[in-house]
């Protein structure tokens, strides 16, 4: 599967095939779903917006929203933020970075819940991140609030130096003082 990706020219059956492999267990449907990140294809972003939405199979789920990421696709922001709640952590934390690629501040207001609310850090932080390559302002108050988190404070400590809001000033001084007593 994985070296369907690496065809240069977009083809309605290697797009199909991996399609038809993206149904398999584990491996070989990870692998389809890397190889459709890498197809030149347009329609295979839907078929990768599809597995995301419809797998049963959380390694697919997990693989099509990292694909999605690489791609940057704008199309795949409402599929890749309704991910952000998905049961399986391992597909939030692709969902939640792949959200940062598309570049589309739709994608904010799930990223601030999954900031705020998700139970795992790795979520929390790559929702920080992604907020950071948003640059939206809407997310400054929600990163000052997430300052206060031990675990995710530098990643949104830095995702608040990118907004260059003044809102950001004193939290930040706060915890870089905080830090420097440590």
């Amino acid at each position: 599967a994985g070296m369907l990706g690496k065809i240069d020219k977009p083809d309605p059956v290697v797009v199909d095939s991996l399609a038809e492999a993206l149904r398999n267990p584990l491996f070989i449907g990870q692998e389809a779903a890397d190889a459709l990140g890498e197809v030149k294809d347009p329609r295979a972003v839907q078929v990768l917006i599809r597995a995301v939405a419809t797998s049963r199979d959380p390694v697919v789920r997990r693989s099509a929203a990292r694909a999605l990421g690489k791609r940057g696709d704008v199309e795949a922001v409402p599929t890749l933020s309704a991910s952000l709640k998905d049961f399986d952590v391992e597909v939030r934390r692709a969902a939640a970075g792949a959200l940062a690629a598309a570049g589309d501040v739709r994608a904010t207001p799930p990223l601030i819940d999954a900031l705020l609310h998700d139970k795992d850090e790795e979520v929390r932080t790559m929702a920080a991140s992604s907020l950071k390559a948003l640059k939206d302002p809407r997310a400054t108050t929600a990163l000052v609030t997430s300052i206060a988190d031990p675990r995710i404070c530098w990643f949104a400590a830095d995702a608040l130096r990118e907004l260059k809001d003044s809102q950001s000033i004193a939290p930040l001084v706060a915890i870089m003082t905080r830090d420097s007593r440590a």
